[in-house]
């Protein structure tokens, strides 16, 4: 990445339009809304979107809110400018990076600004109302072909939904998932909220992933990969990091932009502990090719760290961890074993796993191994793995499996097994999504014969 020597600083809500003058080391006072400009060179602009750009805040990743470049180049680049971060009141010193497939460039030359006691920038929310749209029968299913004749109590949480297609816990116990690919919603101390967290910016615009930081009590930070219209009439899959405040999702920062993508898949994420952020990817048969984008991320899980870059752990120059479905629809964490499983839909397994702890050695890519498993009270037997998840007990390994509307209770073994210990038939609908509750027990989200969705709460009884 190439800067102008003089990284200007822009007031409102202006694109800069020239330096800066003052010297590097003098101090530029900035208030709420400032915008930090520079000039980017790149070969096209279609080139240019797929950039992402990484803020500095005195050595430290703090990211750009709402990054935008001016579609005509000048002699000197594109003009690109971004809303600076929340920073407390002080002297800080700023550089920026560009970020392309993962790899980081130099960065630009340091730019000084002071931020007066009365100027600092903070995220902003209100909070949400809620609504009770759920019922307070709670019904009771136990597992057949268990051997442990585990039963659970079962609630709905939410119901008359758009069609719920993705579900993600939260460390202080709220759940988000996404309604109808457009917003993502908040249920809080088992009452769905209102107002949506988010919701797409685009009529076209679709919300195919949802990841929480493992950091989260800290950061505050979802991650949401989005599809986005491409400008040769395709579609292209961006990844955007927000912070929470108060059940809404603000300060949104790119950190992966121009994937190639197909209009009608998913683009399941998820997080491990070491805070390694994977995200899979259609495969180029069904993907939408969007102009100047490598196909080889084509039916990739991909691995970055949480600013969008090439995990220092990786082997090779790529954030191309394996190959894995060609329409992948989940990828879970298994704390028990160091390992991801990944599933998908018409495909001839149910899941598989990828063992991430011992990378170093193996052939790259890393080839995902077949689980072999009877699915005993299976009826019709399952083709297609819709949704895992895995309690976050590392020492555990119990999981809930989704696949083609049925429901099993699975462990996770060392050698890379799912084993069923019973199948849970609900009343309410086709299970389609599943998430670990953090206080134990389950969350699903089913499908009901009339088409809508539903939130369940599932606790196991004693």
């Amino acid at each position: 990445m190439q800067v102008c020597a003089a990284v200007g600083i822009c007031l409102g809500i202006a694109a800069c339009g020239g330096d800066d003058n003052r010297p590097s080391g003098d101090p530029v006072p900035v208030r709420p809304g400032a915008r930090l400009g520079w000039d980017q060179l790149a070969a096209s602009f279609e080139a240019l979107r797929a950039h992402t750009f990484n803020l500095y805040v005195d050595g430290n990743v703090a990211g750009l809110i709402d990054p935008q470049c001016t579609e005509r180049p000048t002699s000197r680049g594109y003009s690109c400018s971004g809303a600076l971060p929340s920073m407390p009141p002080g002297r800080h010193v700023l550089t920026v990076t560009s970020v392309l497939n993962g790899a980081e460039s130099p960065p630009s030359a340091s730019f000084v600004v002071e931020v007066p006691s009365s100027g600092q920038v903070s995220g902003l929310a209100s909070p949400q109302s809620s609504t009770r749209d759920r019922s307070d029968s709670i019904a009771v299913v136990c597992a057949a072909e268990s051997q442990l004749h585990e039963c659970y109590d079962v609630s709905t949480i939410a119901n008359g939904l758009d069609p719920v297609t993705m579900l993600a816990s939260v460390p202080d116990g709220r759940l988000l998932f996404v309604e109808g690919e457009t917003r993502v919603r908040v249920v809080a101390n088992g009452v769905l909220l209102a107002e949506p967290a988010l919701a797409a910016r685009d009529p076209k615009s679709r919300i195919v992933g949802l990841a929480i930081d493992v950091r989260f009590p800290e950061s505050r930070a979802v991650f949401i990969s989005s599809s986005e219209p491409a400008g040769n009439g395709g579609a292209v899959l961006g990844v955007t990091r927000y912070r929470e405040v108060a059940h809404s999702l603000g300060d949104g920062i790119a950190i992966i932009n121009s994937l190639p993508f197909s209009d009608d898949a998913l683009a399941p994420m998820a997080m491990d502990r070491d805070g390694h952020l994977y995200v899979a990817l259609p495969d180029t048969s069904v993907a939408t090719r969007a102009a100047g984008v490598d196909g080889s991320f084509g039916g990739a899980v991909l691995r970055f760290d949480r600013d969008g870059r090439i995990s220092r752990q990786a082997s090779q120059s790529s954030p191309v961890l394996a190959y894995g479905y060609s329409r992948p629809t989940f990828v879970t964490v298994d704390p028990a074993f160091d390992r991801i499983w990944i599933g998908g839909t018409s495909e001839t397994m149910q899941a598989a796993a990828i063992d991430t702890g011992a990378v170093k050695g193996q052939p790259w890519p890393l080839r995902p191994r077949t689980t072999v498993t009877s699915w005993a009270g299976a009826d019709p037997p399952p083709v297609s793995g819709r949704d895992l998840a895995l309690s976050g007990n590392a020492q555990e390994g119990a999981g809930l499996f989704a696949t083609d509307g049925q429901l099993f209770l699975t462990s996770s073994t060392a050698d890379g097994k799912l084993i069923a210990r019973g199948k849970l038939t609900l009343a309410q609908g086709a299970a389609v999504r599943v998430a670990s509750a953090v206080t134990g027990g389950w969350y699903v989200a089913v499908l009901t014969p009339e088409g809508r969705g539903a939130i369940l709460s599932l606790q196991r009884r004693s």
